[in-house]
């Protein structure tokens, strides 16, 4: 007795928004009209991840009100170590400012001075290292996250949209319960068309 399978050419599509608006993949045939048009609504900004490492903790656990860095964080809490780290969230505006300088360095430097500032020049006197995470420079990634523009009415549905059952499209600008911007919802859409190829060719 054999066993007869059909393969079907199925692909899941998970990159970033900026992929498609960049049209970084050459597709034959070209995507439909409606969903280049949904892709071209949906917005991913700018974001910036700096760790910063101190030899003592001179710092809050969260610091708020920033103008280069609206929220730091003391990336320590609620894990073992002992490392003085502090994570500087940037997003906006400032991550693109800060993207702007010319390397790592002066990034660390401006979140630094504008420690030194809350803290009386503590920050400079105890730093040992930092690690700038700059998305918007990834050639693959050219951002943070993907959030939803004025009058983008029903672009995510019509974006996770699949195409002839050939096509299949997950990634966080693709969640369609209210989770994009996080990497569960990214899972959640990987799992959703896992299930969609499963039904489409059990049909």
């Amino acid at each position: 007795m054999f066993l007869k399978l059909t393969i079907l050419p199925m692909v899941i599509l998970s990159i970033p928004i900026t992929m498609f608006k960049n049209n970084s993949i050459e597709f034959t045939p070209a995507l439909p009209t409606e969903k280049t048009e949904a892709f071209s609504k949906i917005a991913m900004g700018p974001g910036i991840k700096v760790h910063l490492k101190f030899n003592t903790k001179f710092y809050d656990d969260n610091i708020i009100g920033g103008k280069i860095c609206a929220a730091y964080a003391n990336e320590l809490v609620g894990k073992n170590g002992s490392d003085n780290v502090l994570l500087a969230f940037i997003m906006g505006d400032q991550a693109a400012y800060l993207s702007s300088l010319p390397n790592d360095n002066a990034i660390i430097t401006e979140l630094l001075q504008e420690l030194d500032t809350m803290y009386s020049g503590q920050a400079s006197a105890s730093f040992i290292a930092g690690h700038v995470e700059d998305w918007s420079k990834h050639p693959f990634i050219m951002g943070a996250y993907s959030y939803s523009t004025i009058n983008m009415g029903n672009a995510r549905e019509v974006a996770a949209k699949s195409i002839d059952d050939k096509l299949f499209f997950a990634g966080e600008a693709m969640n369609l319960n209210g989770h994009h911007q996080t990497v569960f919802g990214a899972a959640e859409t990987g799992y959703r068309e896992v299930i969609n190829i499963l039904n489409s060719v059990t049909k």
